[in-house]
């Protein structure tokens, strides 16, 4: 007997075969190409009506703040106390960048508030530029913040105002403003848009709104070192990358703007400062000069000296007065400024600058603090009172105030050596002209409160004139490395990434329900689960058949179905032992997995050698055997059994091969189980032998009665019929513990409906893949 051909499984547990799994992937071959069909043109669908975005960036770089690149030692001092770096906080700047209010204004610069869009059958497609329609102005009525709208237009220079599409709407001329329920608008076309007739729907909505949207997408990076770098990017993806380059460029502008008005801030305050000290000095001047005009008109003086020694000592005097106007000067404006230091409400304010620009160390200290006070201005706009950032720029500006207050007072303190020195020279000039008479003396003191008022007013003059000019080329603290400009194509979403995605899906969604169907599956599929399941051998396999042909033997008939039975009946003829006499039983685990068609065409294949056969169709309770060969209503095996016919009365001969006989089983007995153990069925198998090379009896399915297992000493061969995705897998385990507990008399496997990709149909490898499959059914 060929081994190969009957080889059986053991009984060890099932263990996962990747080869086998794979095998049984590829079965369902078409589940993946119809995977395929779907996916790719959902995906194709997608990007067909997918709304598209682009990515928008530029390059700012922020300039330090304007500092002396001296280092004094108020500058060393303040480094020291960790207050300041000379540049501006990239973090701060950034929150101001993407603070509400620039972005509203923004988007206010560009009209983004008001979105256009042009209807389309299956999506809408937003217009920027490229909208015909342009809504100049417009105010909405009531407490309305936002509304949508539709305006239908054609070739005329009219148009229809409705809030539904569908709408008849009410009808306006572009470029005339109209009032209606909704509002106050006026429409015009657009310039340079092409003239489009359609459909189009138009939103509007409140600026904070559409720059909060803007802020949420809106990214900004250092570019290169976090710690040392100054260069800013901006990045913003839309569907609409036009509309994202004019907001990027406009944003820019906006904080350009806004940087150049605080510093041009600090330089007014100065300039009304010093503005309201020139008009009181002005005043003080005006009454010297008239004094001393009155004065020498009532004395008579013609010249300011009576004497050569006299005009020596004056123009002495002049010089010395002049230094110390100069210092007392400055002390003035220094006690003014720690006078407003010391305000009450001093925190709200600015501190003048060009006032105190002899002294590099007080001016950076000023710089540095306007800097931070502006800082916190633009800040408190975007975050809350609490805010750790504004907690930490107010420690800051409190200690700059304390720095500043300090320097100012040590700088007066040194002041009074120079304006003591001075007093002092002053005093020995007086002295020397202390003979002068009395008139000349006053007039001296006249002259020298002319001086100081006069040098204190060309000061502040001289101040006034250097702050305009820096207010007048005041320009941004940025530079623009790289205007904004968008990609080429869309980031979001990526064609090949939803092509690719599109294929996985296709693979993978089949792949996991075949997954789950194999894992629940509960049927054998394959010869070789067949094997890991029973020990069994198998003596042959049936191909799959569709029809309902029950006979596929008969004399002169090749084809693939019968060669099979043939080849079953050459494994059996090696199986048994010479000049052995068959008696074999044909059954299944459960009914409809064809072993009565198996039983009727294996007897005709061992009709067709000359031998005499006879089917026994022991399957009392739902018999085949006469419908499937076609045979009149005659008494059967009951019949007999019961005594009512002897056996020459219930054997019947094949129609088309006199060398195969058959019973039927005949009528439906109440009690088959006692009939099949009565002495008569003993009898019957005797009889039969006498007369008959082969006994082949189909029985009730073994896994439902025990109807077989009543025939056990009667038999020679034991043929299970299991058919492919019909079959339970516990089944066969139920087989292979009868097998194992000796309960099956020389139990062969018979494999029905293997599909023709599942694989092997003869021994030795013979593969009868090339024909058409066949169907093997009860029904």
């Amino acid at each position: 007997m060929n081994n190969r051909s009957l080889e059986g499984g053991t009984e060890e547990d099932i263990q996962f075969d990747l080869r086998e799994w794979l095998r049984r992937l590829t079965q369902y071959w078409w589940v993946f190409i119809l995977g395929l069909m779907i996916c790719v043109p959902t995906g194709y669908l997608y990007l067909r009506y997918a709304t598209f975005e682009y990515a928008t960036s530029a390059k700012l770089l922020i300039k330090d703040v304007g500092t002396s690149g001296n280092l004094s030692e108020s500058g060393i001092l303040v480094e020291d106390l960790g207050i300041g770096s000379g540049r501006k906080d990239m973090d701060n700047e950034i929150e101001i960048l993407k603070s509400r209010p620039l972005l509203t204004a923004a988007v206010e610069k560009i009209g983004a508030n008001i979105i256009y869009y042009r209807q389309g059958r299956i999506k809408d497609s937003e217009l920027y530029k490229d909208s015909p329609i342009v809504i100049d102005t417009f105010a909405l009525a009531g407490d309305r913040v936002k509304l949508s709208f539709f305006i239908k237009m054609d070739y005329t220079q009219s148009f229809s105002f409705s809030q539904a599409a569908d709408e008849e709407g009410k009808q306006y001329r572009f470029g005339e403003p109209f009032v209606n329920e909704y509002g106050y608008f006026k429409i015009s076309q657009s310039k340079t848009a092409t003239l489009n007739p359609g459909i189009y729907m138009v939103s509007v909505w409140p600026a904070e709104d559409i720059a909060a949207y803007y802020k949420s997408k809106l990214l900004i990076e250092i570019v290169g070192a976090q710690n040392s770098s100054s260069i800013l990017e901006l990045k913003l993806t839309d569907q609409t990358p036009e509309k994202a380059e004019d907001l990027i460029n406009t944003l820019i502008d906006v904080y350009n703007t806004a940087d150049v008005n605080d510093d041009t801030k600090v330089l007014r305050n100065t300039i009304e400062f010093i503005d309201q000290r020139v008009a009181r000095l002005t005043e003080e001047l005006n009454a010297v000069e008239g004094d001393i005009e009155r004065f020498k008109s009532e004395n008579q003086i013609i010249t300011e000296s009576a004497s050569a020694s006299l005009g020596f000592a004056l123009n002495e005097m002049r010089s010395d007065l002049a230094a110390l106007s100069s210092y007392e000067l400055e002390n003035e404006l220094l006690l003014t400024l720690e006078e407003s230091l010391t305000e009450d409400n001093f925190p709200d304010k600015l501190i003048p600058v060009n006032l105190a620009s002899s002294n590099q160390s007080l001016s950076s200290l000023i710089d540095q603090y306007n800097s931070l006070f502006l800082e916190k201005q633009r800040l408190s706009k975007t975050v809350t009172e609490n805010n750790p950032i504004l907690a930490d720029i107010s420690i800051k500006m409190e200690e700059f105030r304390n720095l500043i207050l300090s320097t100012i007072r040590n700088i007066r303190n040194d002041l009074q050596i120079p304006i003591a020195r001075s007093k002092e020279k002053i005093e020995e000039l007086k002295s020397s002209i202390r003979s002068v008479p009395t008139v000349e003396k006053s007039l001296l003191e006249k002259i020298r409160t002319q001086s100081i008022k006069e040098s204190l007013f060309l000061f502040l003059l001289q101040r006034r004139e250097e702050t305009a000019l820096s207010e007048a080329i005041t320009t941004p603290n940025t530079r623009i490395i790289e205007s904004a400009r968008s990609s080429k194509g869309p980031v979001y979403p990526q064609k090949r990434l939803i092509y690719l995605a599109s294929i996985l899906l296709g693979i993978f969604l089949p792949f996991v329900g075949l997954a789950v169907k194999f894992f629940f599956e509960t049927t054998v599929d394959s010869e070789d689960l067949v094997k890991k399941l029973t020990s069994i051998p198998i003596i042959g396999r049936i191909s799959h058949f569709k029809g309902s042909e029950k006979i596929f033997v008969s004399q002169g008939k090749r084809t693939v179905i019968s060669e099979m039975f043939r080849l079953i009946r050459t494994n059996l003829n090696y199986a048994m032992t010479k000049d052995e006499q068959q008696v074999m039983l044909v059954t299944s685990s459960v009914s409809a997995e064809g072993k009565s068609v198996v039983a009727i065409n294996l007897g005709l294949a061992f009709a067709l050698t000359d031998k005499k056969v006879i089917v026994l169709d022991l399957d009392l309770r739902r018999p085949t055997i006469a419908s499937y060969l076609k045979s009149q209503s005659a008494p059967g095996v009951t019949n007999y059994l019961v005594g009512e016919n002897t056996l020459e009365d219930v054997i019947r001969f094949y129609s088309e091969n006199e060398n195969l006989a058959f019973i039927t089983s005949g009528p439906i007995p109440p009690n088959p189980a006692e009939l099949l153990l009565s002495t008569k069925m003993g009898s019957l198998i005797q009889e039969l032998k006498k007369s008959f090379d082969h006994i082949i009896i189909d029985t009730p399915p073994i896994g439902i009665v025990a109807d077989a297992l009543l025939l056990r000493e009667f038999l020679t061969k034991t043929l299970l019929v299991v058919r492919m995705d019909q079959t339970k897998k516990e089944m066969v385990r139920h087989l292979e513990e009868m097998y194992q507990k000796g309960e099956l008399i020389s139990p062969y496997l018979v494999i029905n409906d293997i599909k023709s990709q599942r694989g092997y149909y003869g021994y030795g490898g013979y593969n009868y893949g090339y024909g058409s499959g066949y169907y093997l059914s009860e029904t």
